[in-house]
């Protein structure tokens, strides 16, 4: 193979690069898109026409900033005298590389090892991002408050604003109702479940708290106690069957508890005691993450239904957060490092990737719904919040053949 210059070609609005290498391969850059401050790029997907077939593939890439998003396709030699395509995506302003969701080989040139021939690059990009959108208040700002339920159906309970509440209030994907309070006013309490089968568990109201209580839709009823009184503790699953985890009661707690509907039973312990942490998840496949044991902490746990097993970190160590959603797929968002965060990372069952900010920086929030339609609401950063947002998916629409071209080759 002899190496040759590289080609500039100009079409359109972009600048195509095109080069030989001694090994053999051609590749293109080609900038497609430049989005806005804090876009959050999930899945794009591009397609190279040939005249002797179309090969396609997606590409994950995350970036917290704006800047091009770049893809480089290849056209390789390989010793049977076929041609082959592949590509990466790269992060030009940061230099890093995204992995390709299947490398593609494909189509194959059957033509001699010397050709001369067009090749048409159509580009197509679908590009999407979850953001967060302010939604009407609580009726009554508070902070260290739980929540269940989802997006469009959730619950608030509890919480403290120099008092401590049992304010109980019902969101319909619009506005929040006041529904029927607590028997036991408390903070640092932890939820799950939805809005017509709640439960809520632990918390403070001068002492430590072992109550546990059901909410029906309307009402509010006692049950069996926690076996281990402790606030700031965090929950995951269902009414008929819940987990509590973690919390504090003059030392930092790794107790974990499990709830049949009736009556809790103790179960394994987290690995890293502590309090401040968020969960997510089911009684058989939860998520513990983030909290406070003397430093702040990154730490993430999975849970079987037996034992809790390490997992990989948050990208951000915080305490007071929040988080909703699946073991698989979970969603952490604000809390507090020695100030007060917006951050949210989702989680994808392996690693927690950054996404886009919260709106309003605040700890101690509670969140409901699923890592793609979430919801946090209440928090403090200095007062207390009647705060509300809703996580979704904003589609930016697709760029289709976004620099176009054609190119002769001849490989010698």
């Amino acid at each position: 193979m002899q190496k040759k210059n590289i080609i500039d070609l100009q079409t359109g609005l972009n600048k195509i690069e095109i080069t030989h290498e001694d090994v053999g391969y051609m590749s293109g850059i080609f900038p497609i898109a430049r989005l806005p401050v804090d876009s959050y790029v999930k899945n794009a997907s591009f397609q190279i026409q040939t005249p002797f077939g179309a090969s396609g593939g997606s590409a994950l890439v995350n970036n917290n900033q704006a800047i091009p998003i770049l893809y480089n396709f290849s056209l390789g030699y390989s010793d049977n005298s076929n041609y082959f395509i592949q590509s990466t995506a790269t992060d030009e302003e940061n230099q890093t590389e995204a992995n390709i969701a299947g490398v593609n080989t494909g189509p194959y040139f059957n033509a001699p090892v010397s050709f001369d021939t067009p090749l048409n690059l159509n580009l197509r990009a679908d590009i999407s991002t979850r953001v967060w959108a302010t939604g009407n208040n609580l009726n009554t700002a508070r902070h260290v408050l739980a929540g269940a339920g989802t997006q469009s159906a959730a619950l608030s309970f509890g919480g403290y604003n120099g008092s401590y509440l049992a304010t109980t209030e019902e969101y319909d994907g619009t506005s929040w109702v006041l529904s029927n309070n607590l028997n036991t006013a408390r903070y640092g309490l932890a939820g799950a479940g939805t809005q017509s089968a709640a439960l809520s568990f632990g918390g403070d109201n001068g002492s430590y708290s072992t109550t546990t209580e059901e909410y029906d839709g309307t009402s509010w009823v006692l049950s069996n106690n926690l076996n281990t009184a402790r606030c700031y503790l965090a929950g995951a699953g269902t009414q008929s069957a819940a987990l509590s985890f973690g919390g504090y009661n003059d030392s930092n707690s790794a107790t974990t508890e499990e709830y049949d509907g009736t009556s809790w039973v103790l179960s394994n312990n987290l690995n890293i005691a502590r309090n401040f942490l968020a969960g997510a998840g089911t009684q058989t496949a939860a998520l513990s993450f983030g909290g406070h044991n003397g430093s702040y902490l990154a730490i993430t746990e999975e849970y079987d239904g037996t034992s809790w097993v390490l997992s990989n970190n948050l990208n951000t160590a915080r305490r007071y957060l929040a988080g909703t959603g699946t073991q698989s797929a979970a969603l952490s968002f604000g809390g507090s490092n020695a100030s007060y965060l917006a951050t949210t990372e989702e989680y994808d069952g392996t690693s927690w990737v950054l996404s886009n900010n919260l709106n309003t920086a605040r700890g101690y929030l509670a969140g409901a719904g699923t890592q793609s339609a979430a919801l946090s609401f209440g928090g403090y950063n200095g007062s207390y919040f009647a705060t509300t947002e809703e996580y979704n998916s904003v589609d930016f629409g697709s760029l289709t053949k976004f620099g176009n071209m054609t190119l002769n080759l001849a490989v010698y």
